[in-house]
């Protein structure tokens, strides 16, 4: 299971063009970690750009290290884009975002 949101540096409600598609949360956790059974989080920063797309994207935390939850938001931030402009009219471009994403092992039968 994935948790995650995504949080806005400098303005709030942006207008969202789409999100990581939901079935990439069921394939979404990393399989180093699934084969550890290990939970974890990760947070990835990103700069808005004109079109919307999200570029220069970094790993700012990832917990613990060494099993891919970085990797993972990382390649999950390449399917977010946004609208040019905020709800209030802000502009959008050249803003950076954070998404931080929590990843829980499902429960054991």
């Amino acid at each position: 299971m994935i948790q995650g949101g995504v949080k806005w540096s400098l303005f709030a409600l942006p207008l969202w063009r789409s999100l990581w598609p939901h079935r990439a949360t069921t394939t979404a956790y990393p399989d180093e970690a699934l084969k550890a059974r290990v939970e974890g989080h990760a947070t990835v920063v990103c700069t808005v750009q004109g079109s919307g797309n999200l570029a220069g994207c970094q790993i700012t935390e990832e917990a613990p290290g060494g099993y891919g939850f970085g990797a993972k938001v990382l390649e999950m931030a390449q399917s977010i884009r946004v609208y040019g402009q905020t709800r209030f009219g802000a502009d959008t471009k050249g803003r950076l975002i954070a998404i931080p994403m929590s990843f829980k092992l499902p429960p054991t039968s």
